[in-house]
């Protein structure tokens, strides 16, 4: 049984006046109404992608500036008259509703009691405050960044002369991935693009982009791409997030940015080593600095290659001229020789035989002056002793066979010297005329060469300058062989 002190509590509580729950839900909806009897400017995120049906757009605002686990939220709508006048000035300004945007929003509330919540029912949007925000979240970005040094860091890497192994970050099948390859897959040049294929818009994007980058960073790449095609501001807002931001900052290679806008660049776009519009014009430059290369070197190779035709032809008209010259001098050496030769061969004879006439004519000289002397003396002396006589005619002769002897020695030298000059020179010119035979084109066709011609007649000196088909007249020392080119292999393949 209960006390007197508990029956008084449940007796006074009993005697209370209670309003029921409908009761109360018309008191706060009076309250609304009194405290905001006109409509409202509110600041708040949006905390998913808007959803638009009937031409109604809802979506949930929240306290982007709340410390709590569970920030503050609203339901809001913007019904579709007002929707289809805002979505208008998005479109006008290339901006779109997406998860994460802070906008102020002006509107009436609303208390639904069957559901126990308040809507905010929204009749405008404040654009130009949202394009501000964007703005000035943009500027601050690229302001800490520079603070830091990395604002440049990407522009200063050395981009190679001939960018042919590239990164593509980017999403595959998108228009503008597909602008890009079409540029470098008609470019004709040996480019080797790896992908990396990465959503390159909504919630996932930012992070997604910058590991992509990171991971192309670490490989063997001359440059990174990173491409996406047109769309709104909030549609690129993931090039503006500072995760992808500092990827590209300290990307190991020069990034090159080929992402679709037409307005204000993105942070990205301040940061890479090259900006450009769209991906066309990106796929464009890194072609042109290809074939500015290649032409380079084309020039460069046919520069070379005159050069070279200039001196093998000079060399030609130099080898023809020393040829000439060297058979002219030859010729002359032995018509030279010859003369030389029959000069002295007729100069010794003439030689010997005046030698010879006047030893004869001495040698009969001499014995006339003998007999003579020896007739006076025997007959001035006819009365000496016979055997004087006989003594001196002894002597006379005996001097005169010395005589002889002598004269006969000198014509054996005389003879045996000019035999000896005579071979001498015939020997020197037979060496010459072997020396002027060795370098006879004859001769050296003799010894298994052999001279190529085309079929213009020129002179086969490169396998350059034939090909299977090619008709070849090889000349050889007993003839010329015609032979068609059926297979050509360099030296050393």
């Amino acid at each position: 049984m209960p006390n007197t002190q508990e029956q008084k509590r449940l007796g006074k509580v009993g005697q209370v006046d209670a309003i029921s729950i409908s009761e109360l839900f018309v008191k706060l909806d009076l309250a609304l109404k009194h405290s905001f009897s006109t409509s409202l400017w509110i600041s708040g995120e949006l905390r998913d992608k808007p959803t638009v049906k009937n031409g109604h757009c809802y979506f949930d605002l929240s306290d982007p500036n709340s410390t709590t686990g569970y920030p503050p939220t609203i339901n809001c709508v913007i019904w579709a008259g007002n929707y289809n006048q805002i979505s208008q000035q998005l479109a006008t300004k290339n901006l779109k509703l997406e998860k994460g945007l802070v906008i102020k929003v002006e509107g009436s509330l609303k208390y639904f009691a069957g559901r126990s919540s308040i809507q905010l029912q929204i009749s405008n949007l404040d654009i130009e405050g949202l394009i501000g925000e964007i703005a000035l979240a943009r500027l601050k970005l690229i302001k800490k960044l520079a603070t830091e040094g990395l604002i440049e860091k990407n522009s200063s890497i050395q981009i190679p002369t001939v960018p042919l192994k590239i990164a593509l970050v980017g999403s595959p099948g998108t228009q503008g991935f597909l602008d890009f390859m079409n540029q470098i897959n008609t470019s004709n040049f040996n480019f080797e693009v790896t992908q990396y294929p990465v959503p390159v818009q909504g919630t996932d994007a930012p992070i997604k982009l910058a590991t992509a980058i990171n991971v192309a960073s670490n490989k063997n790449h001359d440059i990174l791409v990173l491409v996406r095609g047109g769309g709104s501001k909030s549609d690129l807002s993931a090039f503006d997030k500072e995760e992808v931001a500092r990827a590209v900052c300290n990307c190991s290679v020069p990034v090159f940015c080929g992402i679709g806008h037409t307005e204000d660049s993105s942070v990205v776009d301040e940061v890479a080593s090259k900006s450009f519009i769209t991906p066309t014009e990106c796929g464009q430059f890194i072609v042109k600095m290809v074939k500015s290369y290649f032409d380079d070197v084309h020039r460069k190779i046919e520069m070379i290659l005159t050069l070279i035709s200039y001196k093998i032809s000079e060399s030609d008209s130099s080898v023809a001229k020393h040829r000439a010259n060297l058979l002219l001098e030859g010729n002359k050496a032995v018509e030279s020789a010859s003369n030389s030769i029959e000069l002295n061969r007729r100069n010794l004879q003439l030689y010997g035989e005046r030698t010879l006439k006047i030893a004869q004519d001495k040698t009969a000289s001499a014995r006339s002056s003998l007999v003579s002397l020896a007739s006076r003396i025997v007959t001035n002396r006819q009365n000496e002793n016979s055997n004087k006589m006989n003594i001196l005619f002894i002597q006379g002769n005996h001097f005169i066979d010395q005589s002889l002897f002598k004269l006969r020695i000198k014509k054996t030298q005389l003879v045996t010297y000019s035999s000896i000059f005579v071979e001498s020179a015939t020997n020197s010119v037979d060496s010459k005329l072997e020396t002027i035979r060795a370098f006879d084109p004859i001769n050296i066709l003799k010894r298994g060469y052999a001279v190529v011609r085309g079929e213009t007649n020129k002179l086969i000196k490169s396998i350059s300058q034939v090909e299977v088909g090619t008709l070849l007249n090889t000349e050889l020392n007993d003839g010329t062989i015609i032979s068609q080119v059926s297979n050509v292999k360099k030296k050393g393949k």
